[in-house]
Parts: structure tokens; C-alpha cells; sequence
């Protein structure tokens, strides 16, 4: 069996359901050839340099123009079929890898892969079946431009369905199977080793905080002040590969006599969130899926409009975490969210029952007998 993964590094929740379901196949059946690809590097220089950047500054410095954007090609498929501009960038060398590998299973975890695959597929000149896993917790129509071509669509949640029925994708096409996280989330830790990695106390109330990393925003590290006046608390705040925020958080911390663990890019998420009472984030599609596989309750921040927001109400109408409004004292909610033991226990009992912590196993394992039924 040839399995092709398709990922597009705008954005690393994308990257990182792919590297679940690569993680997957790789330990579960590794006698299959394995082709993991960013579909970006297939496309035009220039393409590509546009969409990052257009990403990056309305979505870091315009949030509501980004969520104006958002809602306006939900709804206009002329908009929406601007997507279908990267089928004319497609890139010899990413058809000569198609001929090359010839796939059984192509799996993409972002939607300018599919709108890369559908005119070759509909030539028949793919013969893979094709899968497409959306990353958050409701669709946009981006991602359902293409529904002729993709054989499974891998949704986080039951409304789901009856969404893409909507768009007239047969209901025997979606397959609620939650968003696929590493197996490292859902195993057991060593916590009273993390704790002591970390120079950490396990008795005293454990925040991770997440500012944004590449694209922290400005009223997170607000937050962070906030958190620093809570009593009887310990933070670990990551700040990814942004050199400049970390550096302004070392020096907020410095002037706290919090414990306070600040790193920069770290591997070790799941080891943190093991030993974290609460996380404070933005509910990125992966972020929201690691908490609540790990049971900590989110502590939502500054989502951004649109696909954001959806999965901020995700949590909230099922209570699995809690949310920082703009127009609230930031500190007064977060006393008193750790402050209510009681509440915070009925919310790691509903991402108990919410969790899909076999997402990865779920998708990959229906795209394989999908792929023996040729």
C-alpha cells in the first residue's frame, strides 16, 4: 500500500494532524510507503508568498477584516473558488511525483492540496482514493469546493454531517472521527518527573499559557501581566520560535516573584499539558484537540473571527473550558475559573466524554479499506 500525506504549512495545525496520521501509519503499518509532503512547495513561489503574507497580516494586525474575508467566501463561491487559482500553479514536479509514487491513499489536511489533486482526479489521471480531514470544529465552504473528488471527509464533531449534507456531500462520505492529534496525548506521563524538569511543584495550581508564538498578539502578553497577579499559582508559558515575544515575556516574569517556566520552541507539549491545571490559548483546531484529549480545561483568548470563534463555541456549548471576553476583568475571571474546583472537574469529566482520542487510528484505518475496496 502507497500512502501519499498532504499537509500546507499555512498555519501549524495543519502540519500537525498530518504528522498524526504519518505517526500512525509509520507505527501501525510500517511496511507501507510513506510520501509526506508539504503541497505548498508545489506551487508557484509567488503563490505561495501571497497567501502566507496575506494570512499572516490581516489575521495578526486586521482580525476583523480577516473574519469579514472569512464570512464573505462562506458565502460567495466566486470568492471561494479564488482557491481553484492553485490548480493553474501546479508545479511539473508535483505531477512527475505524482506519476512517480502513484498512491493508493492521499490524505490532505488542508484544503489547497484537494483544489491541487481535483482536475487530476477528475481526468482520471489519480487513481488514489482521496480524504480530505478538516482541522477545525465547523467546515467552510473552502474546503467543499471540490466534493466529487474526495472519497472521506474526516470531520471533529456530529453537526458536521448534517453541515456538509447541506453542501450535497452524501452523508456515507463524512466520517465523524474527531481531529487526529499524536499518540503522545493520549498515553499516561510521569508527571512527578515533568514537574521536577520543569523545577515545578505539583502542589501548587499549574497554568500553560500559549501567547501565539510566530504570531503572538499584543493583548496576550496583557494576559500574561494578569496572570502574574494571581496568587498561588505557577505558569508555563511557550512562546515558539518568536524570539522577540519570549524576550518580552522573560522580562514581565523577572519582575514577578511567580514561578514562572518560559521556553521557546518545545516538543514536550504533551508532557506540559499532562501536568497543567488549565491552558490559556487561542482555539486553534489542534490546540482545542490536544486539551481536550488531555483533559485540561481551555482558557480561550482573542479568537480570531471565523474558523476560531467556530471552535470557541465548540467548547462552550459543550462546557469543556471557559473564555477571557474582551470586555471583562481578565483577572477576576481567571480567580475565579481556578478558584472553582468543582466546575473544573465537570469539565475535565465532559472532555472525557467528548475526547476522540482515536482520530488518527479512525481515519487512517478507513482510508485503507476504502483503498482495498478498488
Amino acid at each position: 500500500m502507497k500512502v501519499l500525506i498532504l499537509y500546507s504549512s499555512y498555519g501549524g495545525g495543519h502540519v500537525k494532524a498530518a504528522e498524526a496520521l504519518k505517526e500512525y501509519y509509520e507505527n501501525e503499518h510500517p511496511d507501507y510507503d510513506l510520501e509526506f509532503i508539504d503541497a505548498v512547495k508545489y506551487t508557484s513561489p509567488e503563490l505561495n508568498t501571497m497567501f502566507l503574507k496575506s494570512y499572516v497580516q490581516l489575521s495578526k494586525n486586521l482580525p476583523k477584516a480577516w473574519g469579514k474575508l472569512y464570512n464573505l467566501a462562506d458565502k460567495h463561491a466566486s470568492i471561494t473558488e479564488l482557491s481553484t487559482l492553485v490548480n493553474k500553479a501546479v508545479s511539473k514536479k508535483f505531477l512527475n511525483m505524482l506519476k512517480d509514487f502513484d498512491p493508493d491513499i492521499i490524505l490532505c489536511t488542508h484544503f489547497f492540496s484537494v483544489d491541487m489533486l481535483a482536475k487530476l482526479k477528475r481526468k482520471n489521471m489519480i487513481k488514489a482514493k482521496l480524504g480530505m480531514v478538516i482541522t477545525d470544529y465547523f467546515g467552510h465552504s473552502i474546503w467543499l469546493t471540490q466534493p466529487d473528488v474526495v472519497d472521506a471527509f474526516f470531520v471533529a464533531q456530529d453537526i458536521m454531517v448534517d453541515q456538509l449534507e447541506s453542501y450535497d456531500i452524501p452523508k456515507e462520505k463524512v466520517h465523524v472521527t474527531g481531529i487526529p492529534s499524536m499518540k503522545a496525548f493520549s498515553i499516561e506521563h510521569n508527571k512527578d518527573e515533568i514537574f521536577k524538569e520543569f523545577n515545578l511543584d505539583p502542589n501548587i495550581f499549574t497554568i500553560l499559557f500559549f501567547p501565539g508564538g510566530e504570531y503572538g498578539l499584543a493583548k496576550n502578553t496583557e494576559i500574561f501581566k494578569e496572570m502574574l497577579r494571581l496568587n498561588n499559582v505557577q505558569i508555563i508559558t511557550v512562546a515558539g520560535k518568536n524570539e522577540k515575544l519570549k524576550t518580552n515575556l522573560e522580562k514581565m516574569a523577572n519582575c514577578s516573584s511567580k514561578n514562572v517556566v518560559i521556553l521557546g520552541y518545545t516538543n514536550k507539549i504533551p508532557q506540559i499539558l499532562s501536568i497543567s491545571d488549565v491552558v490559556v490559548s487561542k482555539p486553534g483546531g489542534l490546540t482545542t484537540t490536544e486539551a481536550i484529549v488531555t483533559q485540561t480545561p481551555i482558557v480561550i483568548t482573542s479568537p480570531l473571527p471565523g474558523q476560531e470563534e467556530h471552535n470557541s463555541n465548540y467548547v462552550l456549548n459543550n462546557g469543556l473550558g471557559y473564555r477571557l471576553f474582551d470586555n471583562t476583568d481578565k483577572l477576576l475571571t481567571l480567580k475565579s475559573i481556578i478558584d472553582n474546583k468543582e466546575r473544573l472537574e465537570q469539565v475535565k469529566h465532559m472532555q472525557k466524554l467528548l475526547a476522540k482520542p482515536n482520530a488518527a487510528k479512525d481515519i487512517c484505518e478507513t482510508m485503507i479499506n476504502l483503498a482495498n475496496e478498488k
